[in-house]
């Protein structure tokens, strides 16, 4: 996001979408005249509000190709799809940003209210390595006409997954960044190559944070589960038991009481196999 861009959550940005869809239904003539009162009490907002609904109006152009949209997102090809949701390429209408756009059809309020119970959390996280939501809101899904939540995260550049000839560095660094989660009460459930990559400069990139707390049905992901899975991992990596401190064998064998941080503390300690 650009500097003084509002950011999903916070006032300016609940104000910021508010305005855009009442204003992207209006004729242009009140669209003009909408925002000349917007613009006095906040320029910023304004001048970002401007852009979006000029985006709108350079894809309705007649001649112009159909494109599905999302918000202020143009959906530009689907990435994967499961029984729960689908991923899309997607770029900014306004600052032609890429990014990753994850639609998640909704039946009834409870994925809603699990989103806005989950919000405060993620965004009171700072490790480097937990790529959070850059937007976050409910739409109508293309295509299908659905509600939907829709889910905005960065678009990583030439990754990989961290198992991939990275050592246990990288996935000591994942212990210690799923600590941090842990210890605000989230729990990821979906580690594995597809979620803890590496970007192309090198640094370690967990996805997908919050995702499944949000499908979750009666059972929550939980602390234990990363933790086994993060155990599992270096395990893996390190190819001989013989070599991998107890707390980690024990963690990959299932055994519960384990934490993030102590699978950490345990592989740093005398220099592990892996670590640089």
């Amino acid at each position: 996001m650009t500097a003084g861009a509002a950011r999903p959550g916070d006032p300016r940005w609940l104000r910021l979408r508010a305005l855009f869809t009442e204003l992207v239904e209006l004729p242009e003539s009140a669209r003009a005249e909408a925002l000349a009162r917007v613009g006095p009490e906040d320029p910023a907002l304004a001048a970002e509000l401007a852009a979006l609904l000029a985006a709108v109006s350079a894809d309705l152009e007649p001649g112009a190709p159909r494109r599905e949209q999302v918000g202020a997102w143009r959906l530009e090809g689907l990435l994967a799809r499961d029984s729960s949701s689908s991923v899309h390429l997607a770029r900014h209408r306004a600052r032609s940003t890429p990014a990753m756009l994850r639609l998640v059809p909704v039946e009834g309020p409870e994925p809603i209210e699990r989103l806005r119970e989950l919000l405060p959390r993620l965004t009171q996280l700072r490790h480097p390595a937990l790529v959070r939501w850059l937007e976050c809101g409910l739409c109508t899904a293309p295509g299908s006409g659905v509600a939907a939540l829709y889910l905005v995260a960065p678009r990583l550049e030439g990754d990989a997954a961290a198992e991939q000839g990275h050592g246990a560095e990288l996935l000591v660094e994942a212990c210690e960044a799923l600590a941090e989660a842990h210890a605000a009460g989230l729990a990821h459930g979906r580690l594995g190559p597809e979620t803890v990559r590496v970007d192309a400069d090198g640094r370690l990139r967990i996805l997908d944070l919050g995702l499944e707390e949000l499908l979750a049905g009666a059972r929550r992901p939980s602390a234990a589960d990363d933790v086994h899975a993060l155990a599992a991992a270096l395990l893996r990596v390190a190819g001989d038991a013989a070599g991998v401190p107890e707390p980690v064998r024990r963690a990959a064998a299932g055994a519960t009481g384990e934490q993030a941080a102590d699978l950490a503390r345990a592989w740093r300690a005398g220099g592990r196999p892996g670590l640089r």
